[in-house]
């Protein structure tokens, strides 16, 4: 589903039923592994395993999955599932929100030539928006060490830090394993809901 047509003739989808992500499919494998090669990131992966992560994002319950092409070229995506649905993640986050009520800003990612142009903000704030408040009453995501602007990104829209990270191991492009930080962040959608749960 089209949601706006941007100015500089970008297009934003909104992905919600198994025939839009089928579509989808094939340029967001060729985004994801894109973006995720680039610095700060510098990882390794496979086209099945995009793929992997792709039907992860659109099978979860509730999730909100965003993508933006220019010109029949998918150049940004941003999924958001419950965090309930990524069992690391919720482990680690365990005790700090309450897993069943939050959800988890999974993926964002921009090609190169496409930022700067407010493409990740909207993203953002897309899938806030999106969100049912009734429903869910926290939001997490996960930083990488070092992407200030990003990081300027999230507080400027109300997220706060958690004082918790993430060690993610992966193989990078030039072959090796490393690990780097993920710092978690999180804001409270429905502060209403959250007085009342006790």
């Amino acid at each position: 589903m089209i949601v706006v047509e941007l100015d500089d003739g970008c297009v934003v989808h909104r992905v919600e039923d198994p025939a839009e992500a089928e579509a989808f499919r094939a340029g967001f494998v060729k985004a994801y592994r894109d973006v995720f090669a680039r610095p700060p990131y510098e990882e390794s992966f496979t086209e099945d395993e995009a793929s992997t992560i792709w039907d992860r994002l659109v099978g979860s319950p509730n999730h909100i999955t965003f993508v933006v092409e220019d010109a029949s070229e998918l150049v940004a995506f941003a999924s958001a599932i419950p965090l309930s649905c990524d069992g690391p993640v919720a482990r680690a986050l365990a005790g700090l929100v309450p897993v069943r009520d939050t959800m988890y800003l999974a993926e964002l990612g921009v090609l190169p030539e496409y930022r700067d142009r407010g493409l990740a903000r909207l993203l953002v704030k897309a899938r806030l928006k999106a969100m049912d408040p009734a429903r869910f009453t926290h939001v997490v995501l996960r930083a990488v060490e070092g992407k200030n602007e990003a990081l300027a990104m999230y507080r400027e829209l109300l997220f706060t830090d958690m004082g918790v990270s993430m060690t993610v191991t992966r193989e990078r492009i030039d072959g090796t394993v490393r690990s780097d930080e993920r710092h978690f962040m999180s804001r409270v959608l429905s502060q209403v809901d959250v007085d009342s749960a006790g």
